[in-house]
């Protein structure tokens, strides 16, 4: 509990105010593309005409996990603090492995390997897997954020070869609680990055880092 109070404190909250208010100015901007916001269409068929919009937001965050990566030094990244469950390599290898399988595998029917990603990740960096505190069980942080950097930019390629009628519909893969089409998949990557960037960012106060804003 202390964990997740911790992590509302220090980056949900100031965020969640500023995202509040980009969707209503956004919500308004474009409320006549899929009607009223009381009347809109479907999630799934209005994801799909805001196709650019859902890769801008997935940038857009990944520019922020930059920043604040950039900030902790490679020997911090295996490091769990105190009364924190993960750390900063965790992180990033789970980050590239959810963006490998819902854009390379949901969206594109394509394998991970063409992104570059190593099979070890599924081991390393699933859903499930633990946080290893020994430096030696995990590549090293170098390596970690240069398959980050190289499964995004082989991501954002393969979207530019999904067309409008495509995105709209449904997604490879097991049912997931939240999705269905591949739009709706690309809309959830963005909003995952952001709920990992946010432990990223407690991650770096909790090991003595100085707030960022």
């Amino acid at each position: 509990m202390e964990y997740v109070a911790l992590l509302l404190r220090n980056f949900c909250e100031p965020w969640i105010s500023t995202a509040r208010q980009v969707l209503v100015d956004y919500r308004a901007k474009h409320a006549g593309s899929c009607g009223s916001l009381k009347t809109r269409q479907p999630v799934h068929e209005c994801c799909m005409q805001y196709r650019p919009a859902l890769i801008d937001a997935l940038v857009f965050a990944r520019g922020y996990t930059i920043e604040l990566l950039d900030t902790i030094p490679p020997a911090d990244w295996f490091t769990v603090p105190a009364g924190c469950p993960s750390h900063v390599a965790w992180q990033v290898g789970h980050l590239t492995l959810s963006e490998a399988r819902i854009i390379l595998q949901r969206i594109c029917d394509r394998p991970t390997g063409d992104a570059g990603l190593p099979d070890s990740y599924v081991t390393l960096f699933g859903r499930l897997s633990v946080a290893e505190t020994e430096p030696a069980d995990y590549p090293s942080a170098a390596e970690i954020r240069a398959v980050f950097d190289r499964v995004h930019e082989a991501g954002l390629r393969a979207l530019k070869e999904v067309s409008d009628n495509d995105f709209d519909a449904t997604a490879s893969g097991p049912p997931h609680r939240l999705c269905r089409t591949k739009a709706e998949f690309l809309r959830w990557l963005g909003h995952h990055e952001m709920l990992h960037t946010g432990q990223i960012g407690l991650i770096r106060r909790m090991l003595g880092h100085k707030p960022m804003w």
